[in-house]
């Protein structure tokens, strides 16, 4: 909304400014020009006629002959229509806050370079009505805006129609506001209670990005917000409860097989079934450190991404698992089918990576970005693609996707990275070839070491036969 705010302002101010150039080119030294004549006798005067007048007062010739003090509040009355606009939610305030600070601006160019001189200039009016003043753009800009405005506070209604139903509320975070849970800052953006807007959350009213919210997300700067209490699209927890097989469970820790199409835990935006909701299905009591909803949760793997993954069950475990994953004692093995050979077969990527800096949900190689180290080694070869056997230093998001996409080798069927389509159609590959197949750590209790293997799932088994078949 504020970028449309300022547009809208660039346009009044580009408008006023042409016309007064016009202005004072015909009508300076000419007679007034009658636009439309008089209706109700001609004692009443045209209805509209241009009249040209250098005005050094206010708008509509007030307070004449003290335009510095003009001056000086058109620098105030911009400042802060300009900050009022930076919350501005609604299209028609946009619009109605564009037009007058559009109306001060212009005014003001007059005032700081027309003559007789900086902050004494005097601005050029033209249109006149009868039994009223002399005015210009910018004149109307911030009269017709400031009795829309006035209107609107008034009857607390919008009477302009919108293109968003006028429940809903509009946001893009600041740089001041980085950092800010969801909640803190829609409560006091808009003036409501945490409790209420934390409840709408819950409800699925508040969008980041396109993405339904959670209430512990922290805004990043440009994140746009779309906020809606007349949306309520709660998820059923028995939705997000599907099969997930167990490796190994006792008190402390709980290691699965994690499918594909699940997800660690619930996301904005994601609807289907999660790893913490299938585990308190089956009677798993998860540790409760760390966000509400990713309670126990030491590590991820992507929803297209299947293999084994560890759960904290206490909170013990929890501080264990953190410190070991922290100080990248564990080991993490993953399997992945790239496209084309790696060269060398062995090698180590050490890239940095980070958010991508022009594609939402997407991790790119950044400059800046945190340390990321990918080792890998090619087990098998095929026409045209390469399993390799990937081991994990760090545990950056999207790392093994990111780094192999770098080095021209994105995972097979991972078009968001780059993947050709057409093999993946070929191989009937639904998803990132990717497997998390090994999972070495230190029991948090015991302090023994601990090893845990996932087979390849049918899909990928399936794929491998056929590019093998494919190429014979």
């Amino acid at each position: 909304m504020q970028e449309l705010m300022l547009r809208m302002a660039l346009g009044v101010i580009v408008l006023d400014l042409i016309t007064k150039d016009l202005a004072v080119r015909f009508l300076e030294n000419s007679s007034n020009i009658v636009l439309i004549p008089a209706i109700f006798g001609q004692s009443a005067g045209p209805v509209l006629q241009l009249t040209f007048v250098r005005n050094s007062g206010a708008a509509f010739s007030l307070g004449s002959n003290t335009t510095w003090v003009f001056t000086l509040l058109a620098f105030v009355i911009s400042f802060y229509i300009y900050r009022t606009g930076r919350k501005v939610v609604r299209l028609s305030w946009a619009i109605c806050l564009g037009a007058m600070l559009g109306g001060a601006v212009g005014n003001l160019i007059d005032r700081l370079f027309r003559s007789p001189g900086v902050f004494r200039g005097a601005v050029v009016d033209f249109i006149q009505i009868p039994y009223w003043a002399i005015f210009n753009i910018a004149d109307m800009g911030v009269s017709i805006s400031a009795v829309i405005i006035a209107a609107m506070t008034l009857f607390g209604k919008d009477p302009y129609k919108e293109f968003k139903k006028m429940s809903e509320y509009l946001l893009e975070v600041e740089e001041s506001q980085e950092g800010l849970r969801i909640d803190a800052l829609l409560s006091s953006s808009f003036d409501l209670s945490r409790t209420k807007v934390a409840s709408d959350i819950d409800a699925g009213s508040v969008l980041v990005n396109g993405k339904i919210a959670l209430k512990s997300h922290r805004v990043t700067t440009g994140d746009k917000i779309i906020y809606n209490p007349i949306i309520k699209t709660a998820i059923n927890p028995a939705d997000q409860v599907t099969t997930i097989p167990i490796l190994f469970a006792d008190e402390d820790i709980v290691v699965i097989d994690k499918p594909v199409g699940v997800a660690v835990h619930a996301s904005p935006g994601w609807e289907g079934p999660t790893v913490t909701a299938s585990l308190s299905a089956l009677g798993h009591t998860i540790s409760t450190s760390g966000a509400p909803e990713r309670q126990g949760i030491v590590h991820r793997l992507d929803v297209g991404t299947s293999g084994v993954m560890v759960v904290a069950k206490s909170e013990l475990a929890y501080e264990s698992l953190k410190d070991q994953f922290r100080d990248r004692t564990v080991k993490k093995i993953y399997h992945a089918l790239v496209q084309g050979h790696p060269d060398p077969s062995k090698g180590t990527i050490d890239a940095p990576i980070d958010r991508h800096p022009q594609e939402n949900y997407k991790y790119a190689v950044v400059n800046g970005g945190k340390d990321s180290v990918t080792h890998y080694e090619t087990m098998e070869a095929f026409a045209g693609a390469s399993l390799l056997k990937i081991e994990l230093e760090t545990g950056r998001t999207h790392q093994i996707r990111v780094h192999m996409a770098a080095i021209k080798h994105p995972c097979v069927g991972d078009s968001m990275y780059g993947a050709d389509p057409k093999l993946a159609v070929k191989l009937e590959l639904l998803r990132q070839w990717l497997h998390a197949s090994e999972l070495t750590l230190r029991h948090p209790k015991t302090g023994v070491d601990m090893t845990f293997n996932s087979t390849y799932p049918q899909d990928l088994t399936l794929s491998l036969t056929r590019i093998a078949e494919a190429y014979k």
